[in-house]
C-alpha cells in the first residue's frame, strides 16, 4: 500500500502575514498554496523560525502559491526574498541554518506547470537550432502589440532565405533618389556613339547625331566642311564666301580687313612763307594710328636757314620734329616715323607747326594712317 504524506499547509491568502515555524521541528516539510497580491510596505508574507535555531536546522517548503509583486511587498523565507519571476512558479525551497546565518536555496520544480522566465535564461546560451522552424525567407517583426511575429518582406525590397536583399524591379521613382546623390555617368547605360541626348517631341529621352535646328543645332554634319556657315530659312550650309548683303551695315571693324584696306592717307599743305608760318590743324574723322609722315618740298626752301616742322597730337604732345634743310629744291623729300603720341580718335585735330627765321618755302605733307577698331 502506498504511503501518503501529509504536509502542514500555509495559504497565501492575505498580505502582511508572518508565519513562524517552531525551531523544535528540526526537519520539516511545509506546503504553501494560495494566491495573493502584494503591494507597498507591510504587505509582505514572511516565513521565519520561532525560537533560537541550532546549527543544521533545516526547513523544506513546497511552494505552490501564486504571488503578484506590485511594490515593495514580497514573499520571504528566513530573511531571503523569493525572486519575483519565481513568485508564481512551482519551487522547492531549502532553508538551512549553519550556526550563524540562514542559507536559502530556490529550486524550480519541473513538473509541467513551471515556466522559464526571461531573467532565468543566461545571455548567449540558447542556440538558434533550439528554436522552432519557421517559414522560408520570412523575418521576425514585433507587431502592434509588441509580439514577435514571422512575416514576409514586401514592398520595394525582396529577401532570400540566405538573407540576401535586392531592390524589386520597377519600384524606384525620382523621389527615391537624393538630390545630392551625384550619380556618375558610368552608371548610365551606353547610348549611340557620338550622339547628343535630347528629349524628343513626345518628351521621351532620345538622341540624335546632329541637333535639329529646332533644338539649336544645324541638323547637319560639318565635321569635314571648310568655310563660312550660312543659314537660309532655317537651313544651314557651308560656303567659301559671303555676299555683301549678308553683312549687316555698320558692323565690320577695321581689324577684319586686310592691312592694305585698313591703310589710309591724309594730306595737308604747310608753308614757311611770310604770314603762313605757325600751327596748322588737320581734322581726323576716324580712329587710327599715324604710321608714317612723308614731306615733299613744293617751293624752294629759302637758303638763309633751315626750317622745322613739328607734329603734335590733339593734346599737344609731340610726335617728333623734322628739319627741312635750307635751299632744298622742289620735290626734295623728308620723312618721320612716329613712335609715340601718334594715335587719334574721331574728331581729333593733328597739329603741324612750321618754324623758320627767314621766310620762304612750301611743303606737301602726307600722313599714312591705319584705321583702328572703335
Amino acid at each position: 500500500m502506498a504511503i501518503q504524506y501529509i504536509y502542514p499547509t500555509f495559504p497565501l491568502n492575505a498580505s502582511g502575514q508572518t508565519i513562524s515555524i517552531p525551531v523544535a521541528e528540526q526537519s520539516a516539510f511545509y506546503l504553501i498554496t494560495g494566491t495573493v497580491s502584494l503591494g507597498g510596505a507591510g504587505t509582505s508574507n514572511i516565513f521565519q523560525e520561532s525560537g533560537t535555531p541550532t546549527s543544521g536546522l533545516t526547513y523544506i517548503y513546497k511552494y505552490r502559491g501564486a504571488a503578484t509583486y506590485g511594490g515593495v511587498g514580497t514573499v520571504s523565507f528566513h530573511g531571503v526574498d523569493l525572486p519575483a519571476d519565481l513568485a508564481d512558479q512551482h519551487v522547492t525551497i531549502y532553508a538551512q541554518y549553519d550556526g550563524s546565518a540562514w542559507n536559502v536555496d530556490f529550486i524550480i520544480d519541473w513538473d509541467g506547470t513551471t515556466k522559464i522566465t526571461n531573467s532565468q535564461i543566461d545571455i548567449n546560451t540558447i542556440e538558434l537550432t533550439k528554436l522552432a522552424n519557421g517559414t522560408s525567407a520570412q523575418i521576425q517583426v514585433a507587431n502592434g502589440s509588441g509580439v514577435w511575429s514571422a512575416v514576409s518582406v514586401t514592398g520595394d525590397v525582396t529577401i532570400t532565405n540566405a538573407g540576401v536583399t535586392a531592390i524589386a524591379a520597377g519600384v524606384i521613382v525620382d523621389a527615391d533618389i537624393n538630390a545630392s546623390a551625384a550619380i556618375t555617368r558610368t552608371k548610365l547605360a551606353n547610348g549611340t556613339a557620338d550622339h547628343v541626348i535630347i528629349n524628343n517631341g513626345s518628351g521621351t529621352l532620345s538622341s540624335e547625331a546632329q541637333l535639329d535646328p529646332s533644338r539649336g543645332g544645324t541638323g547637319q554634319d560639318f565635321s569635314s566642311s571648310t568655310g563660312i556657315v550660312k543659314v537660309s530659312a532655317g537651313t544651314f550650309s557651308v560656303g567659301s564666301t559671303i555676299s555683301n548683303n549678308e553683312v549687316a551695315a555698320n558692323t565690320l571693324q577695321p581689324s577684319k580687313l586686310t592691312a592694305v584696306h585698313r591703310t589710309l592717307r591724309e594730306y595737308i599743305s604747310a608753308s614757311f612763307e611770310s604770314g603762313e608760318k605757325g600751327t596748322n590743324y588737320h581734322y581726323m574723322p576716324y580712329k587710327g594710328t599715324i604710321d608714317e609722315i612723308k614731306i615733299r618740298v613744293t617751293k624752294l626752301i629759302e637758303a638763309t636757314d633751315d626750317g622745322t616742322v613739328e607734329f603734335q597730337d590733339d593734346s599737344g604732345n609731340s610726335m617728333g620734329t623734322v628739319t627741312i634743310t635750307k635751299a632744298s629744291a622742289y620735290g626734295t623729300g623728308f620723312s618721320l616715323t612716329p613712335a609715340s603720341n601718334n594715335t587719334f580718335n574721331p574728331g581729333d585735330e593733328i597739329r603741324v607747326i612750321t618754324t623758320k627765321t627767314t621766310a620762304g618755302g612750301k611743303l606737301d605733307i602726307t600722313f599714312e594712317t591705319e584705321r583702328n577698331d572703335t
